[in-house]
């Protein structure tokens, strides 16, 4: 079977670098709009009698709603020449699902499909955010389809759906209990066409099994308490209480319905609830009340002439009641650079699902819907959702506990035009790091942030003794909708990068489970660091100071002996005997999964670690960056924090020693020594009682080995335990 080479699975991303400079994909919207309409039908046995026959038909709807957009989220225009193309599509694949009432089982009872596909080209400069427009958004498609369109509910396996036209009336029966989910995959592709860079990718977006799931059943009923007929503050509500009024089977919303058809509600006069059928023949609402009161044997209260009881056995109420829902979801981008993969957009239950923008709703029939969400527009959330965040780079969305976190964002990374990565100088001159420090640079693929070389921890409450931490663990999952890209991880990567030509270069090395100043001297003192040199009142005007590189810092070099040294030391060695991961909180009570810290043990005790493991664990110490006794500001909520830190100020530190220190790596040396024997001349015994035993030895070679072993494994890790293993074997030659 050959090599298929053109062909892309869905789900399966690109890799795409994180580069300055381009338009990427920013958001993809469903939005789901569910109506469902109650028609009661009144009937007696014959004309004349008393109404003794309920029955009732359920009108059903569903509306998909697809948009997207793409973000120029640079300040300056894009122009690739001579064009760029577009290529976008959604595709929603949904499945109706009803639990009857005497299951615990949901039952499948239809299945739907939306998509929308737009292909185009931009031979025009794409405006940037200076031109204060929203013409920095592509917008491929808004796209509405109508996937069931008040369809009769008739419960039957046969054919649940039929159309309205042609589907009798049925009995009183339990409202079903309707679930929507649905399965979404998404396409798109931004490249160059034509010109030098022919056929190049901008951007492309490949994802798939984005599900969400919309429990109708549960918004179909009102949360309230049930009112009778004329109690009710919320109309809507009264009519869909599925509460049991005595023993006929009747609920309070068909009663309420009843009523309101009789006009026996306030509600009945209410233009805005209730309007005649044609605003062209004046009083047809009072016409069927009237006509309705009269079928059901009581008296006229609207116009005259008097109304002769109707002929007929069946008559259906006037006023039918709709309930309409909407449920809306957005897959969006919070770091324009973060938004190859589900996680990276929107957070999901422990079922892989969407949480919806915020809690679907029922919504007022006469509701216009003129747009879907903040397709075309920035998007800043603000208190629309309590679920997911929108555009929230460092100081946006102020009030936020997370407006100004260094353990979440990047400082003073205001908008994608702040990052400062290394860049290639010229076509041939690639960048090359001039130390594995440098990797702080490099984005780490959440939002607003690079590789993190910053504590988790900063140290314990005075009078409490507990553990405060620099980033809560639960606070970050809720900020990357990913626990596994918590921050401390990235202290794994300095172990795996050298800068060193050789093996024997990397020699010489500083543990970092060296405890001694003097020993951290060497590698410290000397170095340049950044001190934050602007007064707080040159800070305080708005947009000040406008360059924090510039203008906020000078540089000035660790001094041995001093005490910021020493107070270096001693926080690495609070951060080597104060270890902490995080993990999830086990509790049955709790609906959902959340995390916290805890204290790393040594496996199979319940001993604290008190070793590094890892190379890059000495970076929680909070005094070698967040904590720097270099910068000022940090212990207030300053315009220092706010406005002149900088991540290459606040990470100098290690970006310039993680080249000079290492992890443990304990080995020891096993030398062995052997020698080959043979029974000495007359060194065998002829007597009966020990005959032939030999009573001395003649020495016919001799060996010396030299076993080098290197001991793996981690003293936390359960998977991973510490084992042996030979790195070397030599056999020594005889001595000259």
């Amino acid at each position: 079977m050959g090599i298929f080479t053109n062909m892309n699975v869905y789900g399966q991303p690109f890799i795409v670098g994180a580069k300055k400079g381009h338009p990427n994909f920013n958001e993809f919207t469903l939005e789901n709009i569910v109506e469902l309409t109650r028609k009661i039908e009144l009937g007696k046995a014959k004309a004349g009698d008393p109404v003794t026959i309920t029955n009732q038909q359920l009108l059903v709807g569903i509306e998909a709603r697809l948009g997207m957009e793409a973000w120029n989220s640079y300040r300056s225009n894009y122009m690739k020449l001579p064009q760029l193309h577009v290529f976008a599509e959604a595709v929603t694949e949904m499945a109706l699902s009803n639990r009857p009432p005497t299951s615990l089982f949901e039952v499948p009872i239809a299945n739907f499909a939306a998509s929308a596909v737009a292909s185009y080209d931009i031979r025009k400069p794409w405006p940037g955010t200076a031109s204060h427009t929203n013409g920095n958004f592509q917008v491929p498609f808004m796209r509405i389809t109508n996937l069931l369109d008040d369809a009769a509910y008739t419960g039957n396996p046969s054919g649940y759906f039929k159309s309205s036209t042609n589907s009798p009336f049925g009995p009183l029966v339990e409202a079903p209990h309707f679930r929507l989910y649905t399965t979404n995959r998404v396409r798109f592709f931004l490249s160059v066409l034509g010109g030098p860079d022919n056929g190049r990718i901008i951007d492309f977006v490949n994802l798939d099994d984005l599900k969400t799931v919309l429990d109708i059943g549960k918004l179909l009923r009102p949360q309230r308490s049930s009112q009778l007929a004329g109690s009710g503050p919320n109309p809507d509500d009264l009519f869909w209480d599925t509460n049991r009024v005595g023993t006929s089977g009747m609920t309070v919303g068909i009663t309420n319905q009843i009523a309101m058809s009789l006009g026996d509600l306030s509600y009945s006069k209410d233009d805005g609830f209730w309007r005649s059928s044609s605003k062209y023949v004046p009083g047809d609402r009072e016409q069927s009340i009237d006509e309705f009161r009269v079928f059901c044997g009581t008296n006229q209260i609207g116009r005259k002439p008097i109304m002769r009881e109707p002929a007929s056995m069946n008559h259906q109420a006037p006023f039918s009641p709709t309930r309409r829902i909407r449920a809306q979801f957005s897959w969006l981008a919070n770091d324009p650079l973060v938004h190859y993969m589900n996680n990276d957009l929107a957070p999901n239950d422990a079922a892989g699902r969407t949480f919806p923008l915020k809690e679907p709703e029922a919504i007022p029939v006469n509701l216009v819907l003129t747009n879907m969400g903040s397709i075309g527009y920035p998007n800043t959330m603000g208190e629309v959702s309590t679920n997911q965040h929108g555009y929230e780079p460092w100081g946006m969305k102020i009030g936020s506990a997370l407006a100004y976190n260094l353990g979440v964002k990047d400082p003073n990374v205001r908008s994608s035009d702040d990052w400062r990565f290394p860049i290639v100088t010229s076509p041939t001159n690639y960048f090359r790091f001039p130390s594995i420090g440098w990797l702080g640079r490099v984005h780490r693929g959440t939002p607003w942030q690079t590789i993190y070389m910053k504590p988790i921890i900063q140290g314990y409450e005075k009078n409490t003794g507990k553990l405060v931490p620099f980033i809560d663990a639960q606070t970050w999952k809720n900020w990357s909708y990913s626990i596994g890209s918590f921050p401390s991880q990235d202290y794994r990567f300095f172990d795996l990068f050298t800068v060193a030509p050789t093996e024997s270069a990397a020699r010489g090395l500083l543990s970092v489970n060296q405890p001694g100043e003097a020993a951290w001297a060497a590698v410290l003192g000397g170095i340049t660091v950044f001190t934050n040199n602007i007064s707080d009142g040159a800070i305080a005007a708005p947009g000040q100071p406008a360059d924090p590189y510039a203008q906020g810092y000078t540089a000035m070099l660790i001094e041995p002996g001093s005490v910021q040294l020493s107070n270096i030391v001693a926080s690495i060695n609070f951060a080597r005997t104060n270890q902490f991961d995080v993990g999830p909180v086990t509790d049955p009570t709790r609906p959902q999964v959340t995390y916290n810290f805890f204290q790393k043990k040594i496996f199979g005790t319940t001993n604290n670690l008190d070793v590094f493991e890892r190379a890059g664990d000495v970076l929680n110490a909070p005094l070698l960056s967040s904590f720097s006794p270099y910068l000022r500001g940090f212990f207030k909520a300053t315009n220092q924090i706010y406005k002149v830190f900088v991540d290459e100020a606040v990470e100098r530190i290690p970006q310039q020693i993680m080249s000079l220190v290492d992890r443990d790596q304990p080995k020891f040396v096993v030398y062995s020594f052997g020698q080959s024997l043979k029974p000495a001349p007359h060194s065998l015994v002829t007597s009966a009682n020990f005959y032939n035993v030999c009573t001395n030895y003649q020495i016919t070679g001799e060996v010396v080995t030299k076993t080098t072993f290197r001991v793996d494994g981690s003293l936390t890790d359960t998977n991973n335990p510490l084992r042996a293993v030979v790195e070397s074997y030599n056999v020594l030659p005889p001595p000259e």
